[in-house]
């Protein structure tokens, strides 16, 4: 039986035409017009819709056999498409996971894995970023807490000691017993050898190392493999977890700190790991930068670099740091499972480069150089790595 087309029908009432009437192959044909198109769409959203809309044009002529049979196809057709779109959507969603550094983008992927209901491990995605996002919230919330009774410390101080000479070291005082100690800490710095002020601030710095250990202690306790954490003065990647010990990786590079530009060997012929001042430095001046503490807790790793592969240089033999770099497998392998992408700087790797006084290196894109480049250069940053046993620390 010949259909009236809807479009035609309100095109022609208007110009008050004859309606135009369309038969039942006509449908058929624009029905497996749609089929055959559905091939050459990439997007598994757009193929869903597709199917809908060649069963809406099948489901014009129920009574027809060839349109029960292409509706059953439309139907399989669909339904596969829908489950690409759950397995695409759950692949952007864990990509997310992985990017998301704030509350909002770990609030995001909780919402993206939440709509994904049962499918694979959507509510594990969904749980693990509600965890991070809450964990956000609260040390927002913490911050926001600690600043306002700052602030209104200091204010009742200004109020109280305006007209004494006292003023700053009282303020100071009170945020050290409100437990703003990193405030108090540096208020008694600038005021050098006024009365006791050196003292306090040493008091408030050992105050907030025990207090930034405590905190270090439940976050690593809690972290998984991919998770970001804070030790120290800087924030890491989980590369891996056994029983208490992790190991960690610098997540982002800041020229400015103590793993910022710096030559790999100032001397050609010790330019093997080993020997190298890049690692002297790391285990000595840089290891400072971490309180006792943290040191105490930072595992010894014994590690011989790869050897160059592609150019037959000998990675040479094994040290025991504290504070080491990934040679090029590590890197490699790292980068695979997707535990780190880019460095953000060009970095130095423990493997050496295609001769004598050259190391590869990590491009700030992400991209191995085996070939290396000259290990006098000082131009190159530093991708940290250390392992951490948690359990030692609060104690």
């Amino acid at each position: 039986m010949a259909k009236i087309r809807l479009t035609d029908y309100l095109n022609k009432k208007k110009k008050k035409e004859e309606v135009l009437f369309e038969s039942d192959e006509d449908i058929l044909r624009r029905a497996m017009d749609r089929m055959e198109a559905d091939q050459f769409i990439v997007s598994p959203a757009y193929r869903i819709e597709n199917y809908r809309q060649a069963e809406k044009l099948v489901m014009q002529i129920p009574d027809d056999a060839r349109a029960k049979e292409l509706k059953e196809q439309f139907d399989l057709g669909r339904q596969k498409a829908e489950q690409e779109k759950k397995a695409a959507d759950l692949k952007a969603a864990h990509l997310h996971f992985e990017e998301a550094a704030t509350e909002d983008e770990f609030r995001k992927v909780e919402k993206e894995s939440a709509a994904l209901g049962e499918y694979e491990d959507a509510q594990q995605l969904c749980a693990r970023a509600k965890e991070q996002a809450d964990a956000f919230a609260r040390k927002t919330n913490r911050k926001r807490i600690t600043h306002l009774a700052a602030v209104l410390i200091v204010a009742a101080a200004v109020v109280l000691l305006f007209s004494s000479g006292l003023m700053g070291y009282a303020a100071a005082k009170l945020e050290g017993m409100a437990g703003v100690y990193v405030s108090a800490r540096n208020r008694f710095m600038k005021m050098g050898d006024f009365l006791d002020a050196r003292e306090q601030a040493e008091y408030y710095n050992q105050k907030y190392l025990k207090q930034r250990e405590l905190e270090e202690k439940t976050v690593l306790g809690d972290a998984q493999v991919g998770d970001t954490v804070d030790f120290g003065e800087f924030t890491w990647v989980v590369l891996e977890k056994e029983d208490t010990q992790l190991q960690l990786i610098l997540k982002t590079i800041d020229r400015k700190d103590i793993f910022g530009p710096r030559a790999f060997a100032e001397d050609p012929e010790e330019a093997f790991w080993s020997e190298c001042s890049l690692r002297e430095y790391l285990n000595t001046e840089a290891l400072s930068a971490f309180a006792p503490a943290e040191q105490e807790a930072m595992v010894l790793m014994e590690h011989a670099p790869s050897a160059n592969r592609k150019y037959g240089t000998q990675g040479g033999p094994a040290a025991q740091d504290k504070i080491r770099i990934p040679d090029s497998a590590e890197a490699a392998r790292y980068k695979k499972e997707k535990l780190f992408t880019t460095p953000g700087a060009d970095v130095w790797l423990s493997t050496p480069g295609h001769e004598e006084g050259t190391a590869a290196f990590l491009t700030k894109d992400g991209r191995l150089m085996d070939y290396g480049n000259d290990a006098a250069d000082d131009s190159l940053s530093v991708l940290a790595m250390i392992r951490v046993d948690y359990s030692k620390l609060g104690q």
